[in-house]
């Protein structure tokens, strides 16, 4: 059984709980109000931030107990490999379905706000605490 340490067990936590709140009210929004601009990966794409969000974490939670002026660069270059990896699945979910870009492209937004301004207040609290 792995055994995370506190932060990691409460961000994990807090992480599932903001996925889970998104896919539900994704879904029920795009199964009620707004029927006609649901996009078949909707329900994956809470999922892939949820994964990619945790393993930045975990490895700018890594890369922080190193020395501290290596933090900065390492979070700008991990930062950049993020968008990579974003600007990838879109370019590749616009490939593949065409049907409603503009939805897709709006939540891909949405949800990337989220999950960053999540994950940044995450690591604030993190450095600060562990000085």
């Amino acid at each position: 059984m792995v055994v995370f340490p506190t932060h990691l067990k409460k961000f994990i936590t807090l992480l599932i709980i903001l996925t889970i709140t998104i896919f539900t009210a994704g879904m029920i929004i795009f199964h009620t109000t707004l029927k006609e601009y649901y996009f078949t990966g909707f329900p994956i794409l809470p999922f892939f931030f949820f994964g990619i969000t945790l393993f930045i974490h975990m490895h700018l939670l890594r890369i922080s107990r190193g020395d501290i002026k290596k933090f900065t660069p390492r979070f700008i270059g991990t930062t950049g490999i993020k968008m990579i990896i974003y600007f990838a699945l879109i370019a590749l979910y616009l490939l593949i379905d065409r049907r409603n870009p503009v939805s897709f492209l709006i939540c891909f937004l949405v949800m990337y706000l989220l999950y960053t301004i999540f994950e940044i207040v995450s690591v604030l609290q993190y450095l600060k605490t562990n000085k």
